[in-house]
């Protein structure tokens, strides 16, 4: 009892020494020292206006910091089905839709039939308003993300294959997922066992949302190794491409097709008409 007395002690006057440090300074002076900003700002406005830049803080972890605070703050009111114009969520993909020609050009050099398959997968339309996305009139290419990724993907892949590695067997890990599309076009274009992502909080609000809408798949979230392979290990996981076998199947499956002739189309339009495996993330 002594023991936990002075234990009890020590902690309190741990905690009135904090608040005492924290209740003297300005209102300003304790904002700075809280998000480690380079200077203070006389009202919230005013650092929010600045905090943009991670210039004004001290380190590039504090900018980082202070984003994640914010989108955790603001996830409970974001609408996810539009992502892309929520502000807390402006780092994951670029300001136009455009494509990105250069990224595409590159993509074909590494391997035509690789980033064939990963341009077939195309973009996703959830987190974009209808007609946001790019069409025929800018040369058929997709966003500026998905064509980055395609490239980065294609050089990936194929140094897999080269070393005898298929894709579908692969458990991946990824360091900041975005909104998950480097995920979603692997999945649809060569599958794979596992994949886990490491991201801030409201990010993998933002990626459980995508991969469950654009993939049916299983996600588990902050779950230990053991009890993560104790799960996916009953999820149906996709061991082979899973694409659509005409260009015009979005076309049809737009029309109906799918439910009008479902035989035909899940045979050659498997991608477009939501038949292909779900993945485990």
């Amino acid at each position: 009892e002594a023991v936990a007395s002075l234990v009890g002690q020590r902690f309190s006057d741990y905690q009135d020494s904090v608040r005492g440090r924290i209740a003297a300074l300005p209102f300003d002076d304790g904002f700075q020292k809280l998000f480690r900003m380079k200077t203070s700002f006389p009202s919230f406005p005013e650092l929010a206006d600045a905090a943009f830049s991670s210039d004004v803080f001290q380190g590039i972890g504090d900018w980082w910091r202070y984003h994640e605070m914010l989108g955790d703050a603001f996830i409970e009111e974001a609408d996810l089905s539009l992502f892309s114009e929520e502000p807390i969520f402006h780092f994951t993909c670029p300001y136009w839709t455009w494509g990105d020609p250069e990224a595409a050009h590159l993509a074909g050099n590494i391997s035509a039939s690789i980033s064939a398959a990963l341009f077939s997968v195309g973009d996703a339309q959830l987190g974009y308003r209808l007609g946001a996305l790019p069409n025929h009139a800018n040369g058929k290419l997709p966003t500026t993300n998905t064509c980055r990724h395609a490239m980065q993907l294609s050089l990936l892949i194929k140094a897999l294959l080269a070393d005898g590695v298929h894709p579908s067997s692969l458990r991946v890990v990824e360091i900041g997922g975005g909104y998950g599309n480097m995920a979603r076009l692997f999945a649809l274009a060569y599958g794979f066992r596992h994949w886990t992502i490491f991201d801030m909080s409201f990010m993998n609000q933002l990626q459980q949302f995508y991969f469950e809408n654009t993939l049916q798949a299983a996600v588990f979230r902050n779950v230990v190794a053991q009890d993560f392979e104790e799960q996916a290990s009953n999820t149906t996981l996709p061991a082979h491409v899973c694409q659509d076998e005409d260009e015009s199947c979005r076309g049809w499956a737009a029309e109906g097709e799918c439910v009008r002739k479902p035989e035909l189309m899940r045979e050659r339009c498997r991608r477009s008409c939501s038949e292909c495996p779900s993945s485990s993330f």
